[in-house]
């Protein structure tokens, strides 16, 4: 299982890879358990206010080692 606390500064950081910017924010509604295709709802907070939200899904489990993807909602 990956925890909200850390699922939300990982989130942070995939989109800041992706975009070259963090967001102001992110907020996920639960932790995300470590099981393929599992799914959470995060809301991501951009600098200037406005909310987008995001759907973080598990790729890949080994042991305790979970890879995840982040889809952004169409805006």
């Amino acid at each position: 299982m990956v925890d909200q606390a850390e699922l939300e500064t990982g989130v942070a950081t995939q989109l800041e890879e992706t975009v070259g910017q963090a967001p102001a924010s992110v907020s996920c509604e639960d932790d995300l358990v470590a099981e393929v295709d599992a799914e959470v709802r995060c809301t991501v907070t951009s600098d200037d206010g406005s909310e987008i939200g995001a759907t973080v899904t598990v790729d890949s489990v080994d042991d305790t080692d979970v890879q995840y993807s982040v889809q952004v909602d169409e805006s």
